[in-house]
């Protein structure tokens, strides 16, 4: 169990127009470690994990696990667009929002593994060394699959995101409250010794979400 205190955002407000009823079960959400329990006990694989391999230059010749799953539409909206829900964490906190998506790898990691090497890998494939390091590493995240959902709507009342979502070059992605059933976790990139790779960017994620809603 998580000794990590995460908490409910007081700056979580819904906009009017998003329906009364799903505000009102959003709003009654639980905390976010019964809600990674809660999706943990329901998951549901979409597909085997799968071994994707980077198309950037700078990571060449590495890496990582992805592994797409279906979740209960209550459990998703909780997860990423209630008080409590992941989004709330990194805007409390940046490092609040890292911890619980840590938390979140290391409850799936179990059974992405499980279905990994029973799915991919023969019983002394050294790949399931670098499948434990992908999803261990420190880039390693959990988000909904932003291939599967629609975020172009204001659902969220958040004035530092919507303040961000003004700024000239911006968009308003993070005040967006999509809905949807799929969420997918992806490792950290790993090269052939076993090293996480970060592009640079990326090194900041958890300060983006913290200041807009998204990275």
């Amino acid at each position: 169990m998580s000794s990590i205190r995460f908490k409910r955002s007081d700056e979580w407000h819904f906009r009017s127009e998003v329906n009364e009823q799903r505000r009102a079960t959003l709003e009654a959400s639980p905390p976010f470690q019964e809600i990674v329990e809660s999706i943990c006990r329901n998951i549901l694989l979409s597909s085997p994990p799968s071994k994707q391999h980077a198309n950037d230059e700078r990571l060449k010749n590495c890496w990582r696990i992805k592994c797409v799953f279906s979740v209960p539409p209550l459990a998703f909206d909780w997860f990423f667009n209630g008080p409590c829900g992941i989004r709330a964490q990194f805007l409390i906190d940046a490092d609040l929002g890292r911890c619980a998506n840590s938390l979140m790898t290391k409850m799936l990691r179990p059974t992405v593994l499980r279905a990994f090497e029973s799915e991919r890998l023969p019983a002394n494939d050294p790949d399931q060394r670098s499948a434990s390091d992908s999803i261990d590493g420190l880039s390693s995240k959990v988000w909904i699959d932003e291939m599967t959902v629609h975020c172009n709507s204001w659902d969220l009342e958040i004035a530092r995101w919507e303040a961000a979502a003004r700024q000239t070059g911006a968009d308003g992605r993070g005040l967006c409250a999509p809905t949807g059933t799929q969420l997918v976790l992806l490792g950290a990139w790993i090269n052939h010794d076993g090293v996480e790779m970060v592009l640079p960017e990326k090194i900041g994620r958890h300060h983006e979400i913290h200041r807009r809603g998204y990275s």
